[in-house]
């Protein structure tokens, strides 16, 4: 959300991740004192302070600091207890050389609470423009298609940035070049994947699944082993049919790579171009078939269906109701994506669908939702090869 503006107090966003507020949120007339105290401790004089996000709706406090020669980002996590600032700074220093000019530059930090906020924080340059948020409703067609081109490329971009497991990002020493590796934990925090998790994306689905068995409430042991146990035969026909016939590449996941993270600019007589991206907190080393839900909100604005976090929605058939317009971008982000990225049409809307759909089962079991998805994945299932 650095790319935008906006009032102290915003109401709950509407396309945005929700957290629950927390209480007591100090105001920003009092709490801007206490930026304006830690500035200098960071040898940064003369900065005006202006809100961006100031509300209990986000996870993040994030504020703009400027002055006549620079532009920065303050951004302080709203809930510090399990958060780690240094974690999120290895990531950012460890892109600043594998995706240059595309990421924020970490400019100081703090992950202890012995500063004038009282709290972690990090300082970050400002990317330069505005958010795509505040500008693709009034883009034309033209202007959206060249931006649709250039989403494809950053993806391209990540998805280049590569690792040798799957996991969370940690910091891994003063020295070290690149961040350390977590692996994810199972669902409930139980049995945690090895260090080649991932690329043997059977073996990572099945260890996640088995953990839902381990994870189940008393008296819903058989549903959990029913469930399981149908899950886990998809997965091994579709190893048998060679799914899983190739090491899975481990890229990293922007989990968020909605428009309100992507920042653009534009020069007079010039088209609009990306100029970054922000917002990589919670950012992962991921199997690529995982990472590649198709960023819906190019084609379907609005719908909160469309999140890129989201990661179990079928977009092969929701083209009901798209306009002409709507459909032209869809075709062009498809056609753009499998020309650059290898078999990026089968991950976003083949197998990989089904595979993503596995995943979200295994790490919400008793979530609402999962009822009603594992239904849809086993009748699916049923029908191939129709659907699959």
């Amino acid at each position: 959300m650095e790319g935008t503006q906006s009032s102290p107090t915003p109401s709950p966003p509407s396309t945005s991740t929700y957290y629950a507020p927390t209480p007591d949120l100090e105001p920003f007339s009092t709490y801007r004192l206490r930026i304006a105290q830690l500035l200098p401790t960071l040898n940064l004089r003369d900065f005006s302070i202006t809100a961006i996000q100031h509300s209990p709706f986000y996870p993040n406090r994030v504020y703009a600091l400027h002055s006549p020669s620079e532009s920065y980002i303050l951004r302080v996590p709203l809930q510090p207890s399990g958060v780690s600032v240094e974690n999120d700074v290895a990531l950012l220093r460890h892109l600043a050389h594998r995706l240059p000019g595309l990421t924020p530059r970490v400019v100081a930090y703090d992950s202890t609470r012995a500063n004038a906020l009282g709290a972690p924080f990090s300082v970050q340059t400002r990317m330069r423009g505005t958010s795509l948020d505040n500008v693709w409703g009034q883009m034309g067609q033209e202007e959206r298609m060249g931006i649709v081109e250039q989403v494809v490329e950053v993806l391209g971009k990540i998805e280049a940035v590569g690792f040798g497991v799957a996991g969370t990002f940690e910091e891994a020493g003063s020295a070290a070049a690149v961040p350390g590796i977590k692996p994810l934990a199972t669902a409930g925090g139980g049995m945690q994947i090895g260090r080649q998790g991932g690329a043997d994306l059977h073996a990572f689905l099945s260890c996640h699944l088995q953990a839902w068995v381990h994870k189940a409430e008393p008296g819903e042991e058989f549903f959990a082993l029913a469930a399981v146990g149908r899950l886990q035969g998809i997965l091994d026909a579709l190893r048998r049919e060679g799914a899983f016939s190739c090491s899975t590449p481990i890229v990293l996941h922007h989990w968020d790579l909605e428009p309100r993270n992507i920042m653009v600019e534009h020069q007079e007589g010039a088209a609009w171009r990306i100029s970054g991206v922000i917002d990589w907190d919670d950012a992962l080393a991921f199997p690529r078939p995982l990472a590649r839900r198709p960023l819906a909100w190019i084609w379907r604005n609005g719908d909160g269906d469309s999140f890129t976090c989201n990661l179990h929605e079928d977009f092969r058939t929701k083209d009901e109701g798209l306009t002409d317009e709507a459909k032209a971008l869809k075709a062009r982000f498809d056609a753009k994506a499998e020309e650059l990225l290898d078999g990026y049409l089968e991950d976003a809307y083949g197998h990989g669908l089904l595979l993503r759909r596995v995943w979200m089962l295994a790490r919400g079991p008793g979530e609402m939702w999962s009822c009603e998805l594992l239904a849809k994945v086993l009748r699916d299932w049923d029908r191939r090869p129709a659907v699959f």
